[in-house]
């Protein structure tokens, strides 16, 4: 029998392990469901299911990564029903069936704000990267925004190692040549 989540061990470990992911993965469903607020409710059933077993939790682990499985799964679920009850409307299937992470374009956008890249450059950045299919952007995001290894995100996204070395390679190579070309462009 399962034992029941509640201690006060379980409320610490789930408000400073899993909750501070909270914005990205709302990013994440965002895009997945076009529906905001049906994505705030897949949400919350990620995270209900989420304290519910937080008990084969392991703290100071990969909190993104457990709490993302679940989203993934609470996701798909919804997907299927959605299908289901014909509310394909609100499906992103390119995104949906990636099931990749965190399109979360708030912290690209912080980069040009703080002047790091100018106005003229951050947008063709911008254009090139959302040139990428779903599976490539979500590799760089992980990889190169949120400073995850090979090994970090091919167990977020449950993708062999060596797959994630291939699509990021493929990414910025696509990105360095979408890039040129929009620099020929001026």
């Amino acid at each position: 029998m399962k034992k029941k989540s509640g201690s006060p061990r379980d409320y610490e470990v789930f408000e400073k392990e899993l909750l501070p992911h909270y914005r990205n993965l709302y990013y994440y469903a965002c895009k997945s469901i076009k529906d905001p607020d049906l994505a705030k409710d897949v949400l919350q059933d990620t995270y209900a299911r989420a304290f519910q077993y937080i008990d084969s939790y392991e703290p100071g682990t990969n909190g993104l990564a457990w709490v993302f499985r679940i989203l993934k799964s609470t996701l798909v679920n919804n997907i299927r029903r959605g299908k289901s009850r014909g509310r394909d409307d609100l499906i992103n299937y390119e995104d949906a069936e990636t099931l990749g992470l965190l399109s979360n374009y708030s912290k690209i956008g912080s980069y040009y704000e703080s002047g790091t890249v100018s106005k003229g450059a951050s947008d063709k950045l911008v254009t090139a990267f959302n040139t990428l299919s779903v599976k490539h952007k979500t590799v760089m995001i992980l990889s190169e925004l949120y400073g995850y290894n090979y090994s970090e995100i091919s167990k977020i996204l449950d993708i062999p190692k060596g797959t994630i070395m291939s699509r990021l390679h493929r990414a910025k190579k696509a990105l360095r040549g979408k890039l040129i070309e929009l620099g020929n462009d001026d």
